[in-house]
């Protein structure tokens, strides 16, 4: 499900309206877009529209072509304007962003970087839906399907002109929203008549909704079946793992699910081989033939035993690290990434180091005060409440410099694979995935 479609239930759930302001990327200066976009959402929008520069905007009036003129002036394409979405869902996971502009910039895209990359690369941005004027209805289904397999909406324009053929063209495609022009002309031109918008809106909502149940129903008259082989770390086989097969059990009984548990790089190279359908691991995939989409964030925090402190004289992990055992699991499983990221920060480099890929394992040997860690805070709260471990925060000061970097968790699957399972499965893992304290740390 859609970022569009969530915010657009909980609209209809609060009765409003939505709010979607517009704005051309690069516009008055390069810098300010996120800047730009945080404002907006600060001051009531619920959707916003970014409009992506292009040197011949035939659907838009003399102000949107000016501040396109400007934009391109500072630099600012395609590939700029994924940079800002980027940097716009590091402060921001729940407004959703639509990319409105033309056929040009999308082909050139491909052209340079690759065949359907930009799909790739827009769902890695954050991008929420697209409205490229110049795309007909009747020629990119194809296109259609690949934005709503990576969670993308494609959104078309309808105006006072067209003809009910036309609607019903655009029911069978549009997911999201639907743009409806209003007035005849470019934008900013002529003034807006509303009696006629209030008559053509329920013709349309008429299309666009007997459209809607016919896609759903398609979609839901046959579970799926068959097997589904998913890898994951052992971090997600102790927490959401079983929530995860209950809610395939639900929805899909006749789906064989098969876990396989192993550390990200082992997993990463058996979905490559097609052994695997898809994997949920640490971090984002350096593999071409991958897709990836984030589904969740986990932050770690130093831990030992009170004892085990008392020997070592201090719980400042820069300290630690330097003097005394860390315990950790092995190189190349997901969770080193934020060991690796914070011993580059501050540049230091383990001395005595214990691996053990068993996150049981390292949970107990610290408990009994053989060595640190680092590890889940929620596990970590949850020993420290039960008062077998203590997490390492310390002053303000120390806890600035211990400060772990939060572990971003991806489901991957290869890149040409198109079916219905995969879609649904990214579905599901994001309604379950979490990361709280196993039973058997209690």
């Amino acid at each position: 499900m859609s970022r569009i479609t969530t915010t657009f239930a909980k609209l209809q759930e609060e009765g409003r309206k939505a709010l979607i302001p517009y704005i051309t990327a690069g516009f008055p200066f390069a810098a300010i877009t996120p800047s730009l976009m945080h404002g907006m959402v600060e001051a009531g929008a619920d959707v916003i529209e970014l409009g992506v520069p292009f040197s011949d905007p035939m659907a838009d009036g003399p102000t949107i072509q000016k501040a396109g003129d400007r934009a391109i002036a500072n630099g600012v394409g395609l590939v700029q304007v994924l940079a800002y979405v980027r940097e716009f869902r590091q402060k921001n996971q729940t407004t959703p962003v639509v990319l409105m502009g033309y056929a040009n910039p999308v082909e050139r895209y491909d052209q340079i970087h690759g065949k359907d990359r930009f799909v790739d690369d827009a769902a890695e941005a954050g991008v929420d839906g697209l409205l490229i004027v110049d795309y007909p209805p009747e020629e990119c289904e194809a296109f259609a399907a690949q934005l709503r397999a990576r969670d993308m909406d494609l959104i078309f324009l309808l105006a006072p002109t067209s003809t009910t053929e036309r609607m019903q063209q655009v029911a069978r495609v549009a997911s999201g929203y639907v743009y409806y022009v209003s007035l005849k002309g470019v934008t900013g031109a002529g003034t807006l008549d509303t009696a006629a918008v209030e008559a053509m809106l329920p013709r349309i909502r008429e299309l666009l909704h007997g459209a809607a149940q016919l896609r759903e129903a398609a979609g839901r008259s046959v579970g799926l079946q068959g097997r589904c082989r998913i890898g994951f770390g052992e971090l997600s086989g102790l927490t959401w793992l079983p929530r995860l097969v209950q809610r395939v059990a639900e929805l899909h009984p006749d789906l064989q699910l098969e876990p396989h548990t192993d550390i990200g790089q082992v997993l990463e190279q058996r979905i490559v081989d097609g052994e695997l359908d898809c994997v949920v691991i640490a971090g984002p995939s350096s593999r071409s033939s991958l897709a990836f989409e984030q589904v969740a964030q986990v932050r770690f925090v130093w831990a030992a035993s009170d004892d085990f402190i008392a020997r070592a004289g201090t719980g400042l992990p820069r300290r630690l690290v330097r003097e005394q055992l860390l315990i950790a699991l092995p190189t190349g499983s997901g969770a080193t990434r934020t060991l690796d990221d914070w011993l580059g920060r501050h540049g230091l480099a383990v001395e005595r180091r214990l691996s053990c890929n068993s996150w049981g394992a390292v949970v107990g040997m610290v408990v009994d005060g053989l060595g640190f860690t680092y590890m889940p805070e929620q596990w970590a709260l949850a020993l420290q409440e039960r008062g077998r471990l203590r997490v390492l925060d310390g002053s303000a000061e120390a806890a600035k410099h211990s400060a772990l970097a939060p572990l971003t968790y991806t489901v991957q699957w290869r890149r040409d694979d198109a079916r219905p399972l995969i879609t649904e499965m990214r579905e599901i893992i994001r309604s379950v995935i979490d990361f709280p304290a196993p039973r058997c740390l209690s």
